[in-house]
């Protein structure tokens, strides 16, 4: 597991932790990358690489979103 993925992960673990009674915590995270080679002839036209990263939180408390 890369430190990016454990970055992310401590975070919706403190994000839970957080919790209040009668509260119900959902946290998520997610990471991902993109890469595209254009080519033309044996020959690399382009090459362009993306990432991306972000997490999400749903808190439910009295039966409310």
């Amino acid at each position: 597991m890369s430190d990016e993925t454990s970055e992310l992960l401590a975070i919706a673990d403190r994000v839970v932790a957080q919790a209040r009674s009668g509260e119900q915590v959902e946290a998520y995270v997610s990471r991902g990358t993109n890469t595209s080679v254009d080519a033309y002839q044996g020959e690399i036209e382009s090459l362009t690489q993306a990432g991306s990263a972000g997490s999400g939180i749903r808190v439910i408390r009295d039966g409310r979103t």
